[in-house]
């Protein structure tokens, strides 16, 4: 009698095989889980290059600006603002607008910038969170400077 040919993998070359797949989607587990704080990273840096965007054409054209928040719409609008009031949000002084990617979280609900130097007044801290993850944002009125944190 012969030997028959076997047609099955034994334990350990299946063990292999198993063992080489868990390291190989390793590194891809981690990288989707770092998906999140990336995103949130992007739209604070959004927020922070549309906040600055308003300050430097406060200081080009000498007119106010204000951004207005609406958190329950997770957006935002930047307007000329001539009177520096509430007045002024209407389409017709309406620069730009932008959905954040992420819940908004304000004491108040406007930020108002002015004219000629560019120094603000109303929102101090803009706190961003998604799927647990949170950002915030400082704006320094005196100075112009805006930090993410």
């Amino acid at each position: 009698m012969g030997r028959e040919k076997r047609t099955s993998f034994t334990i350990i070359e299946i063990v292999i095989v198993v063992a080489i797949i868990a390291m190989i989607s390793v590194p891809l587990v981690i990288s989707f889980s770092t998906i999140g704080s990336h995103r949130l990273e992007a739209e604070a840096r959004k927020i922070v290059a549309n906040i600055l965007w308003a300050r430097q054409r406060t200081i080009a054209t000498h007119q106010h600006h204000a951004l207005n928040f609406d958190t329950v719409n997770r957006q935002y609008s930047i307007y000329k603002s001539p009177t520096g009031t509430v007045a002024d949000f209407t389409t017709a002084n309406l620069l730009k607008q932008a959905v954040a990617e992420a819940s908004l979280a304000l004491i108040q609900a406007n930020l108002w910038i002015y004219s000629p130097q560019g120094d603000s007044l109303g929102v101090d801290d803009i706190t961003l969170s998604d799927q647990g993850r949170s950002k915030r944002i400082r704006i320094f009125h005196d100075t112009g400077y805006v930090k993410i944190e």
